[in-house]
């Protein structure tokens, strides 16, 4: 008997971003395994009855004997995988955010070549933690190799998920200090699977060169985003211009308000961030990031030649100061 697979889309609110992704999934792969797995965890909302709804509620949590902690719509993305278990049969369940956009890709096509795969869990970024925010959370709850991976589009076993919801359960079950938080999804899942001794795979591998655009931390101008595809792309942090403008906004501010570094560093960690975010964007949507940026500041998205000077100039202020340091240190020992 053929695998069943089933599609999810995790959400907390209806979105245009939800409706174009649930009308490409449905067409793709057919309305009746397509699903939208709501977080209704601080109440209760209205739902067109296009969707086919799981909802994970405090109910619901009681039942698997999970936490309901603050954020967890946003921390414990791995919550809609055991309500979609709890509620339905299935071998493997894709799980995809709102925010993931496909540019120039045949999605039926591109589920297709899954379907005799027999990998346990798929991602993109899946290895060893290191030296990451999310490491000490498990770690503070007895795990030993923590890994990570990007969970923003997934698929899962059945087997996967059992594990994923044991460790979860584990975590929940032992007793930390209050300032060690609750671990999130790509820590518990990612970890979960390698100690289970289960196999995985990176999306990547089935697709190089897909995931140029498919990002941890950086948010893209949709629209914008897709026009410099010139082949199949998986994008990750795909925005409405309003939500592009506020991430612009949001970065900025953080890097005006840090204390750390002189006017030159600050200057050039600028620089750096809008020279990034002007590659995103289509020319023709340079305007968008001039209306993100303070006025005064707006005379930096000219300034890439700047840019390499202010660069140049830190490194050698840098190189000198490293230099200095170790003749000092040379004197100080003779």
């Amino acid at each position: 008997m053929a695998a069943r697979t089933v599609y999810a889309i995790r959400t907390h609110r209806d979105s245009a971003a939800v409706r174009r992704l649930h009308n490409e999934l449905t067409e793709a792969v057919g309305p009746a395994s397509v699903f939208v797995v709501v977080d209704e965890l601080t109440g209760t909302t209205d739902w067109p009855t296009l969707y086919s709804r799981v909802a994970v509620t405090p109910a619901l949590l009681a039942k698997l004997c999970l936490q309901n902690v603050r954020d967890a719509g946003w921390l414990c993305g791995d919550y809609s995988y055991y309500a979609m278990a709890d509620a339905f049969q299935f071998d493997y369940m894709w799980l995809v955010e709102p925010d993931v956009r496909f540019a120039n890709v045949d999605l039926k096509r591109f589920f297709g070549q899954f379907a005799d795969c027999t990998l346990d869990f798929l991602a993109r970024g899946m290895g060893p933690a290191g030296d990451w925010y999310w490491r000490p959370f498990l770690e503070a709850r007895g795990m030993e190799n923590i890994w990570r991976c990007h969970f923003a589009l997934t698929r899962a076993s059945r087997p996967a998920i059992s594990a994923a919801l044991r460790l979860r359960r584990h975590t929940a079950a032992v007793a930390v200090p209050q300032q060690l938080g609750y671990p999130n999804d790509e820590s518990v899942f990612a970890t979960a699977v390698v100690a289970a001794g289960l196999q995985w795979g990176d999306l990547q591998e089935f697709n190089p060169g897909s995931y140029r655009y498919f990002s941890f931390e950086m948010k893209f101008h949709a629209r914008s985003v897709v026009r410099l595809c010139d082949g199949p792309q998986v994008i990750h942090g795909a925005v409405s211009e309003v939500e592009y403008v506020q991430h612009v906004r949001r970065q900025y501010a953080a890097l005006d308000s840090c204390m750390d570094g002189s006017w030159v560093v600050k200057a050039y960690r600028k620089l750096r961030m809008i020279r990034i975010h002007k590659k995103a964007l289509h020319p023709s949507d340079h305007r968008i990031l001039r209306r993100a940026l303070p006025w005064r500041s707006r005379v930096l998205l000219w300034c890439d030649p700047l840019l390499a000077l202010v660069g140049f100039v830190e490194g050698q202020r840098q190189s000198w100061t490293r230099r200095m340091g170790h003749r000092a240190d040379s004197r100080n020992t003779m």
